[in-house]
């Protein structure tokens, strides 16, 4: 069992397992804020480098602040804002509802991330979770496959072929299937199957019972016809907009993130 206390912080209990190790639940012990705590398992490098990039976007209203991170005994510890639920656990009333002011949040996120030189890779809804203070804001978790796409001397990184497929099959955009490279533009066509995911709970291509090399070509294939009407409940034509957009764009290319937004405004 963990040790109780880590440096100003009260472990209550256990709320998640995953492959980089362990989160709690905690409290400060003096101001009894509630706090989520992290525990890398086996020294695990990724905790270290998630709380470096937190560090570094920690002017986003989007992403959770990081209260402290430091060795222990039981291993390394980040301490950072506790989060509400995942989005995607929300009604259908109110994603239906919101969609729109959810999709206005996540584009500010991007563009914070990105003109910061980095992009996300793995947008999908287990890692966007609500602020617990309500007001429907949302935030965007999980830095862990995020990646340096504009180097230190202002340099786009090389467009490259026969990379392994980054992120979740079901969100990555066609280019990330292709095996090419990934740069600003596979964040914001995820953005779009995200977006889609959330007002039908379900994609055209998800539970699609093939080996592993011929589901990538299919799900690249129903990715490259989809359209409103392949959808029970018809997604508004801004979502198939922005993924358009997002096909349109070169390698290079920095998205117009205020085009992004007019889609999206609320009126």
């Amino acid at each position: 069992l963990m040790a109780n206390q880590i440096n100003n912080y009260v472990i209550e209990k256990k709320i998640g397992r995953g492959a980089f190790g362990e989160t709690y639940i905690g409290n400060h012990k003096i101001t009894g804020e509630k706090v989520a705590i992290k525990k890398s398992l086996n020294n695990d490098i990724s905790l270290r480098n998630e709380c470096n990039l937190l560090h570094y976007f920690k002017k986003c209203k989007g992403i959770p602040d990081v209260r402290w991170y430091g060795k222990h005994d039981i291993g390394n510890i980040l301490v950072m804002d506790l989060l509400g639920k995942p989005i995607h656990s929300a009604t259908f009333d109110n994603i239906n509802k919101n969609i729109n002011y959810y999709a206005l949040q996540l584009i500010e996120t991007l563009e914070f991330i990105h003109k910061k030189g980095f992009i996300h890779r793995d947008i999908k809804p287990e890692n966007i979770l609500f602020d617990l203070n309500g007001n429907n804001k949302i935030k965007l978790i999980d830095f862990g496959l995020s990646k340096k796409i504009i180097t230190s001397d202002k340099k786009h990184i090389p467009f490259k072929t026969n990379k392994c497929i980054a992120g979740t099959i079901r969100y990555c955009s066609i280019n990330v299937l292709m095996g090419y490279e990934s740069s600003r533009r596979d964040d914001i066509e995820s953005l779009g199957y995200n977006l889609l995911f959330l007002i039908n709970k379900k994609l055209p291509w998800q539970g699609i019972k093939l080996g592993y090399k011929d589901k990538i070509i299919k799900i690249k294939e129903m990715k490259s016809s989809v359209k409103p009407s392949d959808f029970k409940i018809i997604p508004k034509d801004n979502i198939f907009k922005l993924i358009n957009y997002s096909r349109r764009l070169n390698f290079t290319e920095k998205p117009i993130y205020q085009y992004l937004k007019t889609l999206f405004c609320i009126k």
